[in-house]
Parts: C-alpha cells; structure tokens; sequence
C-alpha cells in the first residue's frame, strides 16, 4: 500500500520509519494477541457464547455475575488493594467468630475449660477431627493473607528505587523482602516482625487451643451372691477398709440400689458378660462402670449372713485387673457391667484461645496499617516495576542491560562508584545462558530450603519407626489394613505417650509402674509438644511460596524475550494492553494447590500427632477430682499419635518438598540476564527508544534496537531493551550496552 506523497513530505525520515513500524506492529499484535493470552491469563477472563443454551447457560450467568461483582470490588479497591480487602475481611470475620467462641467459653468455663461436646468416643473423635479440619482451613487463609501484606508492605515505591539507585544500591521486587525495610521503611519492621511471628504462631497455638478428653471409668468391683439383688443383707467387717471407710460404704450401698428390685434384667442399665469376657474387660470401655462378680456362695468360705463376699474401687490405669481378680476369688457364675452414659469430651482451653485471639487482632491491625502505611502506588509485581522503568527510565542502569544480577550486584559493590559516582560499564558481548527455573534463587536459599525439609522428613520418619515400634511392643498389627481401620486422630492406649521435661522430678504411680511428673504440672507442656509440627508446616509454607514466586517471575522475566504480550500489573492503565493481576506474583495454578496441600498437611500433622486428656469419671458420669487414694492423679494430659495419619503426613509432605525442586529443573527462554527480582537488572533492561514514550501501555518484548553509542574500537554497538517497537534478536559474540 503506496502513502500519499504529501505525507511523505511531512514525515521525515525518522518519522516514516516509526510509522512503518508502528504499522508493522499493530498487524503483528492482532496476530499475536491470541498466543501472548498464556494460560494464566486465561484465569482473569470469562468468554462465553452467546448462542449457549441448555445446561451450560446458567452457569456462564453466574460467572457474568461473578464477573460484575469483581469489577465492582475492584473498582472499589484497585490493584493490591483489592486482595488486601478481601484477607482484611477475612481476618475480621474469623476475629468475630473467635471473640465469640471466647465469650461463650469464658460463660461456660469449668475448672480453666470450656466444653464444647459430650458422648460416644467414637462420635466425638469424629468431631475432633472435623474440627481440626476447619481450624487448619482457618489458620492457612490468614497465613496466606499474612504472606500477601508481607509483600505490599515490603514493595518499594518509585522514588525508594531511584534513591537506593543513588546510593548504588537496589531493591527487591515481587517478594518479601527484609532488606526493602532495613534500607527505607524501618518504621514498618515492627509491623513486619508481628506478621511474621503470628504467621509462625498460630496454626501451632490454635491447633492446641482444642483437645479430645478420654473418658476413663473408676470401677467399683464387688464379689456378690444373688441374694444381693433382692437387697440382701452384708457387713462391711473384712470387705471393706478402714480407711474411707464410709466413702466405701455408701458406694457399695449406691451399688446395690441400682441393681435391686430386678433392674439386672434392664438390658439399657446392665450387660451380663461370661466369665471370659469378665476376664478381658477393660476400663477403656467408656460406656461401662461398675461391675459385680456373681458367684455361688456354697463354694466360698463366708458367712451365710452376708451377701457380698468383697468390694474394691478400682482405679482405671490398672487395665487388667479382673482377670487377676477373679483368679484370686475361685469360680465365678457370671458378671454385671453397669452401663454409663458415655463420657468423652472435646474441650476448649480458654487460655491458648485467648491468645488466638489476640493473634488474630495482631494479624488485622497489621493489614489496617498496610492501607494506611503504603501510600503512593508501590512496585508489587515485576510488571509494575517494569512498567514504571519504560516510563521514566533510570540513567543509572544505563549500559548495563545484558548484566545479570550477580554481576550488577560486584558493580554496585565497587568502592570506586563512590569516589566518581559513577558505575563502570563496558560494551558486553551477547553468550546466551540456558537458564533454569533454579537460578532465580541462589545457593544458600537453596541449601536452607533443601536442608531443613530433609531434616524434617528424617525426623518424621525416625517418629513413625518409634510408632511401629510401640504397637509392635503392645501386640498391634501393623499392617496397612489394621493401621487404616485405626483411622485419623484416635486416642489409644497403645498409642500414646507422656512427655516430659529434664527437669521433671519422676517417680512410679500408685499402681507401680506408670511414671508420674509430680514437680510441675505437665499439660501446657504436653500440648505445646503435640502442636509443635505445626510451626515446622508454617515455615515449609512459606519456604515453597518463595521459592515458588522467584521462580515463577524468573519464567515471566525471560519470556519477554521469546514473544511479544502485554505487562502483568496491579493497577493496568485505562486503554492500555496491560494485564490485571488478581495475584502478586505467584499464578492461582501454582498458589490454590499450595494452599490446598498446606491445609491438608496441616491437618494430617495434627491427627498423626496431637495432645489428648483421660480423666476419670464414677458411673452417674461426674468427673473424679480425687482417686480412692488421696496421693492418686485423676486426670492426665499426654501425646497420642496416629501411624496411618504420620505416613500420609510424610507422602504429602515429600511431595510438597519435591515439587519446587521438580519446577526448578524447567528452562527458561534464552536471552534476558538472570536477576528479575533486582530493580537494577530490571532498571537495566527498560531504556527504550525515545519515540517509544508508551511502551508500557502496548504489547511489549526485549530484544535489539539500534543505538548510537560505539566501542573503542568503532564498532557499532547496539542496546537490548524492553519495548513496544519492533526488535531483533541478539546475536552470539555481538557487542551490546
């Protein structure tokens, strides 16, 4: 197509060359457009048909809706703003719900705890792990909404870059970043460090803020003719004690009206038992009480006067202590548990609640202070720092566009910049890198990240060893049919354990073979221990989410160089091609299965490994406050654990562990230097033309565009940046600045 000559003459030759290219451009964007739209810009676009019908119409309906809503909340909250709101929700509702659950738990406190269930154990097991469940759910959106402010609060503005660029110096960009803090923003490394500890804290805290009770019987054990039942008469001379004597009396007396008068044959108050299953009754069994032991009273040398030949109370840490009993006592008929309400209970402790709480009002506080702390629009994402850099271009960072990060970062470092504040930049010539998602991160970051998950799987696994051992020891298969019918979170008595402290003063039980803390009490400790893999899940989250995020930005960071597309931004310019991200830096395919792999985890933890309470109760299902011994312990706080819950915990979190280092093994499209969370290599690689004033706004790509610096030697030399305008690719063993 010919241009009309009095264009020409109006144009010179400057101007028709940018108009051929502008041209050239706009026919290659409408051809570009649909391969520049990756997948995850496909997240923040809803396309239907308009020819949709049948069962597929309602559903593009409730995304149009869907759809408005968002443009509503985003009008209202723009660019970071907006995800900010949303956690800032978020937080105050779970705050609400929290207060709440305090409130009614302080009004119905009992001896320092709240109750929020009784029954069956079976049943309210089932509700423990439920609620662990939610509480994971909770405890990870407000981690991810913490880890979200970290990043706004920590992103630089514009005028923060240009001054550390003037003190030779850079900034992070699209991470969390301490240093950003330290050099500009001291202020704000409170609100920084009270995020971080709470984000650390919490899932530990309000994991333990709940805790199963086990409901432990103390039987009273009577060796009876069947004269008993018709109210026999009994003396008390040689069955019962001395001491508490009376407490025995009147128990036996309670004993025996339940049973009188033909209640025996009530199948829903009493349970006849053969003498062998007499033999294995266990105190365990949290719906049975008290038992008698029927026998003929011919073959027992007593008295034919009286009608209960024994009587004891039992203490339920001595689990087989019938079957010696009825050894000791000659032939028994049968037997008569008494049946009790069940009473195992999930509790509230109101203290570690309360300080749920308080982190909770921490975590809000801190997200109100990042909307009111960040003012100006702050460089969140690599696109908005990019953007801001084609815009106004940093004269620092010019000459350097094909140095990498650690190269910059030796410039910078040059005591000479100081002396002639200047930089010294040299013509470099092009050797393309083929680089990998890994080298977005360092060594060292690395090495922590590969260390400390090893350390903890060797550490999970040394824990599950210990659990096979046990069972092994108590007889338990060990199959994977038998630990899954164990099921998730069920307390067991072959399956637990008390901890102690080194400065624990130990010494036996009253039965003479359980060990006993008797210096301090042990339940804060107990629990705390339980709960402590929840902080080690806390840190692998964040330590994936990093490692995640640089290189994620490292793949976007270099594929400017492969293909033209439109800048990733908070806030996309009206009019312009630039994307909105609903993101930081981190794509929803990466951090929905991250923080759905964190939940899962985190509850898993929380069944393989949890506190637990057995307290003792007498048949009407009242707590025991005192044993029938005075020196006796009637509730108990220890750890109990769960196999098939650890070797789920351990697959999940391998995989977690795994997949970065799996990710990092990707390769990145050739050409842009390393470095794109460091605003000078980003600087660097954002001087374009100066008829190019709206790079940002179009469609944009990194390559060569002439320049009019030469070398020492004359020969040209060309520049690589980031522009709309057209570009090549740079050549191998070519000399660019």
């Amino acid at each position: 197509m010919a241009i009309p000559k009095a264009i020409k003459i109006l144009l010179g030759c400057n101007e028709q060359q940018t108009a051929f290219e502008w041209i050239a451009l706009q026919l290659s964007s409408r051809l570009e457009t649909t391969s520049s739209t990756t997948s995850d810009n496909a997240e923040s676009r809803v396309l239907p048909s308009r020819h949709t019908k049948g069962l597929l119409r309602p559903i593009f309906v409730i995304l149009r809706f869907w759809r408005t809503l968002q443009n509503h909340w985003h009008s209202r909250f723009p660019g970071w703003r907006s995800g900010l709101a949303g956690f800032t929700i978020l937080a105050t509702m779970l705050l609400i719900i929290n207060t709440s659950t305090l409130i009614w738990a302080a009004v119905n406190l009992v001896d320092r705890d709240a109750t929020i269930a009784v029954g069956h154990c079976d049943k309210i097991q089932k509700l423990s792990v439920y609620s662990y469940f939610v509480i994971n759910i909770l405890s990870t959106g407000l981690l991810a909404g913490s880890n979200y402010c970290m990043q706004c609060l920590s992103s630089p503005t514009r005028e923060e870059v240009d001054t550390a660029h003037a003190q030779f110096s850079y900034l992070n960009i699209g991470v969390i970043s301490w240093r950003n803090l330290i050099s500009c923003r001291k202020r704000r490394i409170f609100t920084m460090a009270t995020l971080m500890l709470s984000s650390l804290t919490l899932h530990l805290v309000y994991n333990a803020s709940i805790y199963f009770t086990d409901a432990m019987h103390m039987h009273d054990i009577a060796l009876v003719t069947s004269g008993f039942f018709e109210n026999g008469r009994w003396t008390q001379h040689g069955i019962i004690p001395n001491t508490d004597g009376q407490i025995y009396e009147s128990r036996l007396r309670r004993l025996q009206d339940l049973a009188s008068n033909g209640q025996i044959w009530d199948q829903t108050q009493w349970s006849n038992l053969t003498v062998f299953e007499c033999k294995e009754y266990s105190s365990r069994l949290s719906d049975r009480g008290s038992v008698l032991l029927v026998t003929d009273h011919q073959h027992v040398n007593a008295s034919e006067e009286t009608t209960v030949l024994d009587f004891t109370v039992q203490e339920p840490t001595n689990y087989q202590y019938l079957n010696r009993y009825i050894s000791d006592h000659g032939p028994i008929l049968y037997c008569l548990s008494l049946i009790v309400p069940s009473s195992c209970r999930l509790q509230i402790r109101v203290g570690l609640l309360i300080v749920v709480v308080v982190i909770n009002t921490a975590k809000v506080i801190c997200f109100l202070v990042t909307f009111r702390e960040q003012n100006g629009t702050p460089l969140i994402t690599v696109g908005d720092a990019i953007a801001s850099f084609l815009k106004f271009p940093c004269t620092k960072s010019l000459g350097l566009c094909l140095k990498s990060e650690k190269e910059v970062v030796g410039l910078l470092n040059e005591s000479e910049n100081w002396e002639h504040n200047t930089i010294r930049k040299l013509p470099v010539q092009f050797r393309p890198k083929n680089l990998r998602y890994h080298d977005a991160s360092s060594f060292y970051p690395w090495a922590a990240y590969i260390s400390f998950c090893m350390i903890v799987i060797v550490v999970s696994i040394s824990l599950y060893r210990d659990i096979m051992i046990k069972y092994a020891e108590n007889n338990i298969a060990t199959n994977f049919r038998a630990l899954w019918n164990y099921g998730f979170g069920r307390s067991r008595d072959e399956s637990s354990t008390y901890v102690t402290t080194p400065w624990c003063t130990l010494t036996l039980g009253m039965n003479g073979h359980d060990v006993e803390c008797v210096s301090l009490d042990m339940e804060i400790f107990n629990v705390l221990v339980a709960s402590l893999p929840q902080l080690v899940v806390s840190m692998v989250y964040i330590g994936v989410n990093h490692q995640l995020t640089v290189m994620i930005q490292l793949r976007d960071w270099t594929s400017l160089a492969s293909r033209r597309q439109p800048l990733r931004v908070s806030e996309p310019e009206e009019g312009s091609s630039q994307v909105a991200t609903y993101w930081l830096s981190l794509p929803y395919r990466f951090s929905i299965p991250l923080l759905a792999s964190s939940v899962m985890l985190s509850w898993l933890v929380s069944q393989a490994l949890f506190p637990y309470r057995a307290s003792w109760f007498d048949d009407y299902s009242e707590e025991v406050k005192r044993g029938p011994s005075l020196t006796s312990n009637t509730s108990a706080w220890g750890i109990s654990f769960s196999a098939m819950a650890c070797i789920c915990a351990i697959g999940l979190g391998t995989l977690v562990f795994i997949f970065p280092l799996a990710v990092s093994l990707r390769q990145c499209a050739p050409g842009l230097p390393a470095g794109p969370t460091n605003s000078f290599v980003i600087a660097a690689a954002c001087h374009p033309p100066p008829n190019d004033r709206h790079a940002a706004r179009g469609l944009v790509k990194w390559g060569v565009v002439a320049s009019n610096h030469d070398a020492a030697d004359g020969r040209l030399v060309q520049h690589c940046t980031i522009t709309s305008r057209k570009v090549e690719e740079p050549i191998k063993g070519c000399w660019y600045s």
